[in-house]
C-alpha cells in the first residue's frame, strides 16, 4: 500500500513540475494521459521487471541488426549476393514472393534447425559438427522451445551491451529525421516552408489524380532493382571509402552550399512577401442610468455586452441599482485572449451607432439618439432607465516573438541603467497593472475581416 502512495506521489509530482516540451506535445500528450489512466502508472519495481523480461527476449532483433549490418559491409558476399537475387525476383514477382516468403523462412529458420536438433547427425573427422546428413531413425534428443534468456547469463548480459549501444541507432535517426524535416517543415524560413508546401500539395494531388494513367509508363520495378542493387553496392568496401570521401568533401560541401544559396535566394525573391499584421476591433459599453428623482443620467459602469433587455445580466437578474457587474474605468479593461491593444492607439466612442445596433440585432429593442450617439432602451416608444454608447479600440494579435524582442531589449537597457524597470509578463497588458476589477473586451461583430 505504501509502495502505491509513494508511486502516485511521484507521478504528481513529475506532472506538475515537468512541462511540455512545446505546444505540438501539448495535445498530444493530453491524449496520452487519457489512455495511460487505463494502465498501470509510474512505478520502479514495475518497470525493473518489465525491462528485465524484455532484456532476456532481445536476442533476435539483436541478432537481425548484426545480420543487417553484415549484409551492408559485404562481410559474407555470397549471403549479400543471395538476399539481392531474392530482392529482385521479389520486385519481379511480388505477390508470389510475399505470399510464399513467410512459409519458407518458418520452415528455414524455425523448423529445419528443430529437426536438426533432435535428429542430430554424427561428428564428422573432416568437417566437425558441420556434417548436413542426419540420423536415421527416431529422435536422439529431447525437443527445444527457445526460452527467454536467464539473468545470469552470457546471453543476458550481451543484449544489455546490445541494447546500450544500439540505443544510438533511434537516436540517430531521430536526429536525423528531426533535422531534415527542419529544414523546409516547420517555417524557420517561411519561404523554404511555402515552396515545399505548395509542391507536396501539387505531388500529393497530382498522384492522386493521374498516378493510375501514367503507372504504366514508369518503369517502377527497374528503377527499384536499380536503387536496390546501387545503394547496396555503393557499401562494398572497394566503393564506400571513395563515395563517401566524395560527399563529405570539402568540395562537395562548397557546392552544394552554392546550389542551397542560389535556390534560397530565388525563393526569397518569389515567396519572400510579409504578411500584414492581423488587426480586429474590440469593443465595450458604457451603461448610464435614470435617475428619476434628480432627473438626470448617471454613470453605472462599463461592461462587455450591450445590457438590452434580452442580455444575459439583464434576463439572469443579477443586476441592481447599487451593483456594479464590470468596471468603472476603461483601463481595467484587459483585451481577449492572445490579443493585445495596439500602442499610440486609445478608446473612441463609436459615432454611428446605427450601424452596431444593426449588426447587433438590436433595432426593435432600443432607439437611437443620432445627436448624442447615445442608444436608450425602449418600452412601448418610451425610454426606458438605461442607456449605452458604444467605445472601440484595436487590437493585434500578441507575439511572443515582439515580446521577446521587447524583453531583451529591455534587458539591455536595464543592464545599462539599473533604474529602469523591466517589461511586463506576456500574460498582462498595458492596462492590467493596476486594477480591482478587470473585464475582458469582446471582438466587435462587425470586424471579421481583418484590417
Amino acid at each position: 500500500m505504501s509502495q502505491q502512495l509513494t508511486d502516485k506521489l511521484i507521478e504528481k509530482l513529475i506532472s506538475i513540475a515537468l512541462p511540455p516540451t512545446n505546444e505540438f506535445s501539448l495535445d498530444s500528450l493530453e491524449g496520452r494521459v487519457q489512455a495511460g489512466k487505463l494502465r498501470p502508472g509510474l512505478s520502479v519495481q514495475t518497470m525493473s521487471r518489465n525491462f528485465i523480461q524484455l532484456n532476456s527476449r532481445l536476442s533476435f532483433p539483436f541478432e537481425m541488426i548484426d545480420n543487417i549490418i553484415k549484409f551492408f559491409n559485404w562481410d559474407n558476399p555470397k549471403l549479400t549476393l543471395t538476399i539481392m537475387v531474392l530482392y529482385t525476383h521479389l520486385i519481379l514477382k511480388p505477390l508470389p514472393m510475399m505470399l510464399s516468403l513467410p512459409f519458407c523462412l518458418i520452415i528455414i529458420y524455425i523448423m529445419a534447425p528443430a529437426y536438426a536438433i533432435r535428429h542430430q547427425p554424427e561428428y564428422h573427422s573432416i568437417i566437425g559438427k558441420n556434417n548436413p546428413i542426419l540420423a536415421e531413425g527416431p529422435q536422439l534428443k529431447d525437443y527445444e522451445i527457445p526460452k527467454p534468456a536467464p539473468e545470469i547469463s552470457r546471453e543476458f548480459i550481451l543484449n544489455l551491451t546490445d541494447l546500450q549501444n544500439h540505443m544510438l541507432l533511434y537516436v540517430i535517426a531521430w536526429d536525423f529525421i528531426n533535422n531534415l524535416f527542419a529544414k523546409f517543415a516547420y517555417f524557420i524560413d517561411e519561404s523554404i516552408s511555402s515552396f515545399f508546401y505548395l509542391c507536396f500539395l501539387m505531388i500529393g494531388g497530382f498522384t492522386i489524380l493521374f498516378t493510375e494513367s501514367i503507372i504504366s509508363f514508369i518503369p517502377i520495378k527497374f528503377l527499384l532493382i536499380v536503387a536496390g542493387w546501387g545503394f547496396t553496392i555503393i557499401f562494398h568496401p572497394y566503393f564506400k571509402d571513395y563515395f563517401f570521401n566524395l560527399v563529405y568533401s570539402e568540395e562537395t560541401r562548397y557546392y552544394l552550399l552554392n546550389k542551397t544559396n542560389k535556390f534560397e535566394q530565388i525563393l526569397e525573391e518569389n515567396f519572400g512577401f510579409i504578411e500584414p499584421q492581423e488587426q480586429r476591433e474590440v469593443e465595450i459599453f458604457e451603461i448610464q442610468n435614470f435617475d428619476k428623482k434628480l432627473k438626470e443620467w448617471n454613470f453605472l459602469f462599463y461592461l462587455n455586452n450591450d445590457f438590452t433587455k434580452l442580455s444575459k445580466p439583464r434576463l439572469d437578474k443579477k443586476y441592481t441599482n447599487v451593483e456594479i457587474i464590470g468596471t468603472t474605468s476603461l483601463q481595467n479593461v484587459k483585451p481577449p485572449k492572445d490579443w493585445e491593444f495596439i500602442k499610440n492607439d486609445q478608446w473612441k466612442i463609436d459615432l454611428n451607432p446605427e450601424s452596431w445596433v444593426s449588426n447587433h440585432l438590436l433595432n426593435d429593442l432600443v432607439k437611437v439618439d443620432n445627436e448624442t450617439k447615445w442608444v436608450y432602451d425602449v418600452d412601448n416608444d418610451i425610454k426606458g432607465e438605461f442607456r449605452r454608447r458604444r467605445w472601440t479600440r484595436s487590437v493585434t494579435r500578441f507575439s511572443e516573438i515582439e515580446f521577446q524582442k521587447h524583453n531583451n531589449n529591455n534587458t539591455e537597457n536595464h543592464n545599462n541603467n539599473d533604474d529602469e524597470k523591466p517589461g511586463l509578463s506576456p500574460s498582462v497588458s498595458h492596462f492590467e497593472t493596476d486594477h480591482t476589477s478587470p473585464l475582458v473586451a469582446p471582438v466587435s461583430p462587425n470586424s471579421g475581416e481583418f484590417k
